[in-house]
């Protein structure tokens, strides 16, 4: 089943996410922030729905402008949901040690119509990608605000999978830049 290779993907991050914080002092709380939006996007798109069921719920209670320190007991115990959820699909799935490195070639876009996705989130490109090539859309992703603005300025896409929280920009302000840039061309 292809959705089981995303599902593995899922899991795979949430473990490194886990086994990096288990390695530091603390996680501020800007980080499970982050970790949990994404994790809420991505598990809905790809049917994981009870992790995207309690990411929400534990979101409710953070902010994502927060710079508390959550010790180690603290985070864990927040996130135990997770945490089990992770020893139970690696305890009932034969190829949960398998890890995957989704890459993203650009195959010639130049005069071509094609989807444009900026998103930091590496399954949910993976995934999104494959269920538009299958329809028989050209995708092409980036994986930060100033790549995916360069993209628009340089191939301009016809359609364009925005991700709100990026790296290095917010998805708001890129919006703000193409409106901007838009305005400015038209007088």
């Amino acid at each position: 089943m292809e959705t089981a290779k995303y599902h593995r993907m899922v899991y795979t991050r949430i473990c490194e996410n886990l086994q990096k914080w288990d390695n530091s002092d603390f996680v501020r709380e800007d980080e499970l922030y982050s970790f949990l939006h994404t994790l809420k996007g991505t598990a809905g798109s790809i049917g994981l729905h009870e992790l995207t069921s309690i990411a929400s719920e534990k979101l409710e209670l953070l902010n994502e402008d927060r710079n508390k320190q959550w010790t180690k007991s603290e985070w864990k115990k927040y996130l135990a949901p997770f945490i089990e959820s992770v020893h139970f699909y690696q305890e009932n799935d034969s190829m949960a040690q398998h890890i995957e490195h989704p890459t993203t070639i650009i195959k010639n876009p130049a005069k071509q119509d094609f989807i444009l996705i900026i998103d930091d989130d590496v399954v949910f490109i993976s995934y999104l990608k494959n269920v538009l090539e299958k329809k028989g859309y050209s995708v092409i992703a980036a994986h930060n605000g100033k790549r995916g603005l360069a993209l628009i300025y340089e191939l301009q896409p016809s359609i364009v999978f925005l991700d709100i929280m990026l790296p290095d920009f917010n998805g708001f302000s890129i919006l703000d830049n193409i409106k901007k840039t838009k305005k400015s061309s038209c007088l």
